[in-house]
């Protein structure tokens, strides 16, 4: 009895790993690199990263886009982002200045 429940939780634990790595789970990427551009109006931003590539990333989190509205974060600034890719657009998850906490 015991090994037909241990079977029975291991094909669980399959099935659901096998859901979570269909085509809609999104991987979490993360880079650092310079803000090239914000465009406040639509949450849009380029990331120049270290290595030469500029990544667009939309910024939905309110309390990031309130930091680059009053300056905390700039143009120009070191940052570090995570984000998911969801309908072809990179949403942030993280989005924080490199050169202190503000």
């Amino acid at each position: 009895m015991r090994t037909q429940q241990s079977l029975i939780w291991s094909s669980v634990v399959l099935l659901l790993i096998a859901v979570m790595a269909g085509p809609g789970f999104a991987e979490e990427q993360a880079i650092s690199g310079m803000v090239k551009s914000i465009d406040l109006g639509t949450g849009n931003a380029v990331i120049a990263t270290y290595d030469s590539k500029d990544i667009p990333v939309t910024i939905e989190d309110k309390k990031t886009l309130d930091k680059f509205e009053d300056k905390r974060i700039r143009l120009g600034d070191d940052v570090k982002v995570r984000y998911i890719t969801k309908d072809d657009k990179n949403i942030t998850t993280f989005f924080r200045r490199l050169a202190g906490c503000f």
